[in-house]
């Protein structure tokens, strides 16, 4: 299962990086390409890799354990929809509230039933989380679209 877990992480990294990567400015060019380009191209050669070793890893998992087969293949497409979606909406409804709705699905997905452990841990979680990167470590973090902007810049 940490394998699995590695995998998943090393693929959210490397979407956050190919989406970074468009902000790369192209004023200059020289080649068609454009300084973006390589390494766009990289990147996306890294997560196909990592997406079919990740594929490799659940199979692996599978066949050790019959019984969490359907499971656990729910459970991985049901995490990376998940990443995916957070990295999506991030920009349009800022981090405070994407990362609130990334760790409450998450939890869900993972198990937990009780949704008050679920409304608390993920409120505790993503402020938590939210003050850390935007106070501490000063990190400038996706704040959303209009209204929801205007609030979040109350709390970083």
């Amino acid at each position: 299962m940490g394998e699995i877990i590695l995998h998943l992480i090393l693929l959210a990294i490397s979407a956050l990086f190919f989406k970074n990567s468009f902000a790369i400015n192209n004023s200059r060019e020289a080649d068609p390409i454009g300084p973006a380009g390589f390494s766009q191209g990289i990147l996306i050669l890294i997560m196909l890799l990592l997406a079919i070793s990740l594929y490799q890893a659940v199979k692996k998992q599978q066949k050790q354990g019959k019984n969490d087969a359907n499971k656990i293949s729910i459970r991985f497409f049901g995490i990376l929809g998940f990443i995916a979606l957070f990295i999506g909406l991030s920009e349009f409804l800022g981090f405070l509230i994407s990362s609130f709705l990334l760790v409450g699905s998450l939890f869900y997905l993972l198990g937990q039933k009780q949704m008050t452990k679920i409304l608390l841990s993920s409120v505790l979680i993503s402020t938590v989380f939210t003050l850390i990167f935007s106070k501490v470590l000063s990190v400038p973090l996706p704040t959303g679209i209009e209204a929801i902007e205007q609030l979040s810049h109350f709390v970083y």
